[in-house]
């Protein structure tokens, strides 16, 4: 059953992302801002059952994209975001938690990389994706396939 409680706001967690990444010397393009973003929802989901930010996440070709992000972003193009963020306080040590290790862990790696994680047979990119059979629709990626699939990953992680 999925819960509704949402820890965050999206503009806290990206802060917080752009605050780690530079803590961490990790170069964040817009790419790479949306995979972080997804890797740290995905965990939280899993986790906890709770979304970590109320904005969805929609399957695109190079993987789950946030429209808002997107927008926001795409005039750095292939460049390094020059943001700082701040080392704010998502609501629980959880979140910040988990926020701060996908960039630790996903921070060095490469947009495509990233990319060709979420792309990979049975995740939540995937699932939607496959059955999108015209590449300019945008089609919503379920709250609850992120959740039970990050879940699933965790419980054959411990």
């Amino acid at each position: 059953m999925a819960n509704d409680n949402v820890t965050s706001n999206l503009s806290d967690v990206i802060s917080r992302v752009f605050f780690m990444s530079k803590r961490n010397k990790i170069a964040i393009r817009p790419m790479k801002l949306q995979k972080l973003l997804f890797f740290s929802y995905g965990w939280y989901a899993g986790k906890t059952g709770n979304k970590l930010f109320t904005d969805g996440f929609e399957a695109w070709p190079y993987g789950p994209v946030i429209p808002f992000v997107y927008h926001r972003y795409s005039e750095w193009g292939a460049d390094a975001i020059n943001e700082k963020g701040r080392e704010i306080d998502l609501g629980d040590e959880e979140a910040n938690s988990l926020v701060d290790s996908a960039v630790v862990k996903y921070g060095p790696w490469s947009d495509m990389a990233l990319s060709d994680i979420t792309h990979k047979r049975g995740s939540p990119w995937f699932a939607v994706w496959q059955k999108n059979i015209d590449p300019h629709i945008r089609n919503p990626i379920d709250f609850e396939n992120i959740r039970d699939f990050y879940n699933k990953k965790l419980c054959e992680a411990a």
